[in-house]
């Protein structure tokens, strides 16, 4: 493999991590102006709707997208052409079915005394009925990113992310604008969501137009029996996400929940570069594991993930400094107390250095997944429950701090298990913690700045930011834990170059 084979997987890594920041930083801001838009309680309905749209929209996902992306991997053209249509028909029809249930709903609620129903109710699944029917073309387009990614197209499927975003933000906002009811962004929302499902015809069209049409080499049973334990997996990590904010909501009272779901804010890019980089590896390592060369799949594994941590962690350490004035800054003086969660939460980012699931799906394990996302969501309960009793409000973040731990050791333990090799090749312990012992450094020194200093908060925070990220930068350069080479792998990821 010559050098710009071996370098293309890392320009679709920085395509996929700069076109899913821009997505996530663009659908972050739709709720900050909604609120301005309407009242309270056409903000809960709108919000309610999407909710209970997204929920089934990744139910009935039953983890085809990244079932697409192991799939066509090191396939002929024909071959990937025919399992592309054949997943994407699938979903469609799972699409229908979701509509055809939301239907069903609506027709027995219709059937039912009004005196069990509420009005509110009725109104929320009217405009659930109208949204519903879109899963026929909107599940379809969701397997587009990752189609495309197969296909090494990373920048065209990071441009399409922010296109989706941007089209659906305005599909919410200027009806909003215009002082439309929610009804009417209820069905701009649907149209534009059908809008997108037919982009997804013509993208088949262009990839796969003039290309043979040959049966699919993957039936629909073999297609379900890889896809249904990494929906269940999909299903059981939000599960686990969310765990500890039922925890804080059943036991606190409501404004201290406020509180929690501040402090458990993370900064979008943060968390987005590991499974951007996973996603754009993922058809690498399925021919290496296909071809039988496990080792040589983890080392390019454990190259990308140098890469992150020399991302992840300095900026999360940053971040930790000065969590006490970027929570007030970003979510006024009330918050101040979410600065205790965040750092908790800054736990789970510093260890979001790897996509850990994308190598054992590669290895064709998905099962191992299912298990995996099990054993998180039991070891969440089992330190959030007995913390959030005992501690009150930090236990529960607290909890998910440690059980994320554990979670990231047993995640290990399953890709060496999928891989067949030794527990100890698996993570790059070593580069790790070297990485993470300057990010501590830096941090110790932004700390005495920070209690140095007696400025404003926002200059404060620039400052601490700035210390920390500087201290680390030099570090690393010195002790030549950041190498030219990854000076440069950076400036491609920023100039999202090809």
């Amino acid at each position: 493999m010559d050098a710009k084979q071996k370098s293309e997987p890392a320009r679709q890594a920085g395509a996929l991590v700069f076109g899913t920041t821009l997505a996530t930083l663009s659908s972050a801001l739709t709720p900050l102006l909604i609120v301005r838009l309407i009242g309270k309680a056409d903000v809960a309905r709108l919000l309610s709707i999407t909710l209970v749209y997204e929920t089934l929209a990744m139910l009935l996902s039953t983890g085809l997208p990244y079932t697409m992306l192991y799939q066509l991997s090191n396939r002929e053209p024909p071959a990937r052409a025919a399992i592309a249509r054949r997943i994407a028909r699938s979903a469609s029809l799972l699409g229908l079915g979701g509509a055809g249930l939301v239907a069903l709903v609506a027709g027995i609620v219709a059937l039912l005394p009004p005196s069990l129903t509420t009005p509110t109710f009725r109104t929320q699944l009217h405009l659930t009925l109208i949204l519903a029917p879109s899963l026929v073309a909107d599940l379809p387009f969701r397997l587009l990113p990752n189609l495309l990614i197969a296909e090494g197209r990373a920048r065209h499927s990071a441009g399409l992310q922010v296109v989706r975003t941007i089209g659906l933000t305005l599909a919410t906002l200027v009806p909003l604008a215009l002082k439309t009811s929610v009804a009417t962004v209820i069905v701009v929302y649907a149209v534009v969501r059908w809008a997108f499902g037919l982009l997804l015809l013509w993208e088949f069209r262009h990839l796969y137009g003039k290309l043979e049409r040959v049966p699919s080499p993957l039936g629909v049973r073999a297609l379900f029996a890889f896809a249904l334990p990494l929906g269940a997996t999909e299903v059981l990590g939000q599960v686990n996400t969310q765990l500890d904010r039922w925890l804080i909501l059943f036991a606190l009272p409501g404004t201290r929940f406020a509180d929690y779901q501040a402090g458990a804010w993370q900064v979008p890019i943060v968390g987005t570069i590991a499974f951007s980089v996973g996603a754009a590896y993922t058809p690498e390592f399925v021919r290496l594991f296909q071809a039988r060369q496990p080792y040589a799949a983890l080392e390019i594994w454990q190259r990308s993930i140098h890469k992150v941590t020399l991302v992840v962690v300095p900026v999360t350490m940053a971040l930790v400094v000065a969590a006490d004035e970027l929570m007030p800054l970003m979510f006024t003086p009330a918050y101040a107390s979410a600065a205790g969660i965040f750092r908790c939460y800054s736990v789970l980012t510093f260890l979001r250095v790897a996509s850990f699931g994308t190598v054992i799906i590669a290895a064709g394990k998905p099962g191992l997944i299912l298990r995996a996302a099990a054993l998180g969501l039991f070891y969440n309960a089992l330190f959030g429950i007995p913390l959030v009793l005992t501690l009150g409000f930090i236990g529960p973040a607290l909890g998910a701090a440690l059980a994320f731990v554990l979670h990231v050791v047993t995640y290990v333990y399953f890709i060496s298990r999928a891989a067949e090799v030794p527990m100890s090749r698996v993570f790059p312990v070593r580069n790790y913690l070297r990485v993470f012992a300057l990010a501590c450094v830096a941090g110790a020194v932004g700390l005495a700045v920070k209690h140095a200093l007696h400025v404003p908060a926002a200059v404060l925070l620039g400052v601490e930011i700035t210390t920390v990220l500087g201290v680390f930068a030099l570090l690393g350069s010195v002790t030549k834990t950041i190498e030219p080479g990854d000076w440069a792998f950076l400036k491609d990821w920023l100039k999202l170059k090809h």
